[in-house]
């Protein structure tokens, strides 16, 4: 299937917090998931439009989410590898199950990777999850 990547917005909120919940419980991080859900949709209305959060979908040619992934920008002090102050880290990177099949997770995140050339001065810091998987699935 051929699979369209676009900037996300405000709209995309509900898809991205509904990706959060299962990752954590993967993960058997327990929380308060109804608060974490509240607190992350109201943090996501501030973080989307002021770049805090910059988010990408991928979508099918009927417009469904497939998954999505973003990159929190914070200040960074400049160094060796940039001279820009700003870090993104990766953060909630996640393909819905139906269409797990159709990419290994390796190409999603490098995907997603390619698209920082839209933004190069950006480096990017990603850290797994301790209960977090390696593998294509």
């Amino acid at each position: 299937m051929d699979y369209t990547i676009r900037p996300a917005t405000i709209t995309d909120i509900p898809h991205i917090v509904s990706h959060r919940e299962p990752m954590f419980r993967d993960m058997g991080i327990p929380a308060h998931f109804e608060d974490m859900t509240a607190a992350t949709d109201l943090w996501l209305r501030h973080a989307l439009p002021s770049h805090t959060y910059r988010g990408w979908m991928a979508t099918t040619p009927n417009g469904e989410v497939a998954g999505g992934g973003g990159l929190v920008v914070i200040p960074w002090p400049p160094g060796p590898i940039t001279l820009d102050p700003r870090c993104g880290f990766v953060f909630n990177v996640d393909t819905l199950p139906a269409h797990r099949d159709d990419a290994p997770a390796a190409v999603r995140f490098f995907g997603l990777a390619g698209l920082f050339r839209h933004d190069p001065a950006f480096s990017t810091v990603a850290r797994r999850g301790g209960g977090g998987r390696d593998d294509d699935g």
